[in-house]
C-alpha cells in the first residue's frame, strides 16, 4: 500500500456547510436542520366514489350531541368559511420570508404548514405509506388534495365541479369571497407579487414558488350529517364499509370523521372523536406507522373556540 503524503492541499474550509450533500452517511445525521419539512393537518377523506349517499359527491361528517343547541354551535366551527384578508396574507408572507432566510439556498425542505396559515382545511384520500416521512397527500404516486368547505361554498367560490384547481386560483377565489371587490383586487395583486418575489429570491425562493404553484386541489363541499344519538352515529360509520353488508347491501358509504359532542359546552370539553382509519390497517409489506388524526382534533378545538368567542 502506498503511504506517500497526499499531493493535494486544502485551499478553503466552510464550516457552515453541513448536510447530506457534504457528508458521509454516518456524519449527516449529526448536522443541524434549521427547518425540517412540515405538513398541515390533513383529514383522511374518502374518494368521491366511496363517499356516503345521499351526500355524494360532497363529503360528510357525522355529528351528534346531548344538547341540540350546543351541538349546532360546535358543529358550525368545524370548518371555516373562506376568509383571506390582507393582514393574513402579509403574516404568511413574513413567515415564508423568515423560512427562506433560515434554511438557506441549499435546503430541500417544504414549509407546507403555510397552507393552514392561509385558512385552508385540507383532506386527502391518498394512501398512507409506512415509514415515509413525506405526506402522501402532496407527493407520491397518487397525491390527492381536497380543499374542504362548508356545504355550498364551492359554488360561492365559482369552483363547483372543478378538478385540479391550482393553489393560486383557489386563493384568489377565497380573497374574492371574503373582501369587497376593490379590496379583493388589491389583495390578489399582492398575492401574485408574493409568488413573483419568491421566485426571484434565489434558488430557495424559486423552488418554494414552484412548489406553491404546483399544488393542485379539488374544491370539496362537506355536509354535516346530524345523527339522533351516539348509537346511530356508530352504526352509520360501521355500515359505511362494504364488508358490513348492512341491510344486505355491499355498497360503500364512507364518512370522513364523526363528532359526538356529548356534554361539551363553553366551559366543558368532553367529545368523542371518530377518525377514518381505512389506511391504518396493516398491509402485507408493513404496518402503517401513523394515522391522520390531527385535523379531526383541530376541527374539534376550532368548534369549541367558536362557541367560547360568542359567550
Amino acid at each position: 500500500m502506498d503511504m506517500a503524503p497526499c499531493p493535494y492541499e486544502c485551499k478553503a474550509v466552510n464550516r457552515s456547510a453541513c448536510g447530506i450533500q457534504y457528508s458521509k452517511p454516518r456524519q449527516a445525521p449529526f448536522c443541524a436542520i434549521p427547518h425540517t419539512s412540515s405538513w398541515p393537518a390533513i383529514l383522511q377523506t374518502p374518494k368521491e366514489a366511496d363517499r356516503a349517499e345521499p351526500y355524494r359527491p360532497a363529503a360528510a361528517l357525522l355529528v351528534t350531541g346531548d344538547d341540540p343547541d350546543a351541538q349546532a354551535n360546535l358543529t358550525a366551527g368545524l370548518l371555516p368559511q373562506p376568509n383571506l384578508r390582507a393582514a393574513q396574507l402579509l403574516s404568511v408572507q413574513r413567515y415564508l420570508e423568515g423560512f427562506s432566510a433560515d434554511v438557506g439556498s441549499e435546503s430541500g425542505a417544504v414549509p407546507a404548514e403555510f397552507l393552514s396559515l392561509l385558512g385552508l382545511s385540507l383532506g386527502t384520500s391518498a394512501r398512507i405509506q409506512a415509514g415515509l416521512y413525506l405526506e402522501t397527500a402532496l407527493v407520491g404516486e397518487e397525491p390527492s388534495l381536497y380543499a374542504l368547505w362548508p356545504n355550498g361554498t364551492c359554488a360561492t367560490l365559482g369552483l363547483a365541479g372543478s378538478a385540479n384547481t391550482s393553489l393560486p386560483t383557489m386563493l384568489e377565489a377565497m380573497v374574492n369571497a371574503s373582501n369587497p371587490a376593490a379590496v379583493a383586487a388589491t389583495i390578489n395583486q399582492r398575492l401574485a407579487g408574493l409568488l413573483s418575489d419568491a421566485a426571484s429570491n434565489g434558488s430557495t425562493g424559486a423552488a418554494l414558488a414552484g412548489r406553491v404553484s404546483g399544488i393542485k386541489m379539488n374544491c370539496t363541499d362537506v355536509v354535516m350529517a346530524r345523527q339522533a344519538d351516539a348509537a346511530e352515529l356508530q352504526r352509520s360509520l360501521y355500515c359505511g364499509y362494504h364488508q358490513a353488508r348492512c341491510n344486505g347491501s355491499a355498497a360503500t358509504n364512507q364518512y370522513a370523521a364523526g363528532f359526538d359532542w356529548r356534554g361539551t359546552n363553553a366551559t366543558r370539553f368532553a367529545p368523542d372523536l371518530y377518525y377514518n382509519d381505512t389506511y391504518g390497517l396493516p398491509r402485507n409489506e408493513a404496518p402503517s406507522v401513523y394515522q391522520r388524526v390531527p385535523q379531526v382534533r383541530s376541527g374539534c378545538c376550532a368548534g369549541l373556540a367558536g362557541v367560547q368567542q360568542t359567550r
